[in-house]
């Protein structure tokens, strides 16, 4: 069977793609060989997996040349250029698609010829696209690239009154403002993977980047102000006004900027929310579902391929929504959506969402029947079902199912590598209150009433996961 670099990007290919890339083959201008055009005819039918038996170097020979001995050197030289072919085609695609890219090599081509009538024909619909397009880092760099080939253009002309058509502020505004929003979203990613742990991460430079960023004047400032208070809400975790600016220049602008723009801004605010429940503001509860519903209802959060709603942003409203007691809007919302997730992950998100409205609605039983319906794929599902398991069972008394889940939780947690360092600390976080809080409730003594008091001040500075939920224990056991 071919294991080849070939058979991965064809694995790539959507039906289009695949009938396209065969008529690529058969014009002569991007390809002479007719052998390749019938090697791929044979690979193709075994579309999309290519794991058939049949695709074996030899048996491949033996239907392209009947009548000559199989050799390996020609055979290998055969996939090399159909691997080519495949590869200039992909490059072809996304010139053809990216009319930005291609209109840009189109003006310079017309220029360099001197076919100055149509530079200036293909220059005006350039400038009319670009005012069409919503606001993000490339729309600064694209805008930077007209006014520079402008620029270009006009100095060939020799002509005083072309000459005021240059504006050289701008193109250093355009040029200045992709910089500084490209380096901040660098940025933003450094903070947000902690990658700047293990490296020698100037933080000066970046102290100093803010301070630059903040006082550039220009005219722009709701997405560069966004790219601002992005990385200043992950630099201090805790600051709320910085959030609010950042939320209210959000929810009023949203409609400028480009769909990726919107998508990091509402994570960003997602995440900000999520660690503030996590740190015992339970107020950022409500916060977190207006902006969760914002960005479902302005479709700001989809996935990137087949329109699909993303499942975060599903799962968010759903458990945010039953924290507030909206257990009636959940079902509908649950109801008229679920059909907008992946279907690779729909039945997930459905037992999920079934969990959290039953538990919220305190129907354990039914809760539990969502759980053990739940597939468990990769380690953080493992999380998810687990700790629901033990809070349901903490709430039904279950002890004995509790206590041997807690141990086997915990050896689970310690023990596996594909968990990150931060969720392991949250669930071990879990785990050590959950662990206490049952020995005070299930084998309560009157002087633990001093305990319950250290468990609460503990729980109130842990980062920890339904850190809410913890609350409302203790809470119980203080009464």
């Amino acid at each position: 069977m071919l294991n080849t670099s070939v058979i991965s990007v064809f694995k790539t290919f959507s039906r289009d793609e695949i009938k396209r890339f065969e008529e690529f083959l058969l014009s002569p201008y991007y390809n002479k060989k007719s052998v390749l055009v019938n090697l791929f005819k044979i690979i193709k039918k075994h579309e999309p997996e290519y794991n058939s038996s049949l695709l074996e170097r030899k048996k491949i020979w033996n239907k392209l040349y009947r009548d000559k001995d199989f050799n390996y050197g020609v055979m290998k030289n055969l996939i090399y250029d159909l691997g080519k072919a495949a590869d200039k085609f992909i490059e072809l695609q996304n010139y053809e698609s990216n009319e930005k890219l291609s209109g840009l090599i189109l003006m310079q081509e017309q220029m360099e010829r001197n076919l100055n009538t149509a530079f200036e024909k293909s220059f005006k619909a350039y400038n009319s696209q670009l005012s069409e397009m919503k606001q993000d880092n490339e729309y600064f760099y694209y805008q930077y690239r007209i006014l520079k080939m402008e620029r270009e253009f006009t100095s060939h002309l020799d002509n005083a009154k072309a000459e005021k058509r240059i504006d050289e502020e701008k193109e250093i505004e355009f040029l200045t403002l992709f910089y500084l929003n490209e380096c901040a979203d660098i940025y933003n990613s450094l903070l947000v993977n902690g990658s700047y742990v293990n490296k020698d991460f100037k933080n000066d430079n970046l102290n100093l980047f803010i301070d630059f960023m903040d006082r550039f004047d220009h005219g722009f400032k709701e997405i560069t102000g966004c790219s601002l208070l992005n990385l200043k809400i992950i630099l201090d975790k805790n600051n709320d006004s910085d959030y609010i600016r950042l939320k209210n220049i959000f929810i009023n602008n949203s409609f400028k900027f480009s769909s990726s723009f919107n998508s990091n801004l509402g994570l960003t605010l997602m995440e900000y929310c999520n660690r503030s429940i996590m740190n015992g503001k339970t107020d950022f509860v409500k916060e977190m579902y207006e902006i969760s519903l914002y960005v479902f209802e302005n479709s700001l959060l989809m996935n990137d391929k087949g329109g699909y709603l993303n499942p975060n942003v599903f799962n968010q409203l759903v458990s945010t929504a039953c924290s507030l007691k909206k257990f009636d809007w959940v079902k509908q919302f649950i109801k008229e959506n679920i059909e907008k997730i992946h279907p690779e992950y729909r039945d997930k998100f459905y037992n999920f969402a079934f969990v959290t409205l039953n538990f919220k609605m305190k129907k354990y039983s039914e809760a539990m029947e969502y759980v053990s319906k739940m597939e468990v794929k990769s380690a953080m599902d493992h999380v998810s079902v687990k700790r629901y398991q033990l809070m349901i069972y903490y709430e039904s008394g279950y002890t004995d199912e509790l206590y041997s889940l807690i141990d086997a939780f915990k050896s689970f947690i310690s023990k596996n590598k594909k968990l990150t360092e931060s969720v392991k600390l949250q669930a071990g976080n879990f785990i050590y209150f959950i662990r206490k809080f049952s020995d005070v409730k299930f084998r309560y003594f009157l002087e633990d009433k001093i305990t319950i008091s250290k468990l609460e001040s503990e729980l109130i500075q842990s980062e920890v996961i339904n850190k809410v939920w913890l609350l409302e224990k203790i809470q119980e056991l203080n009464n």
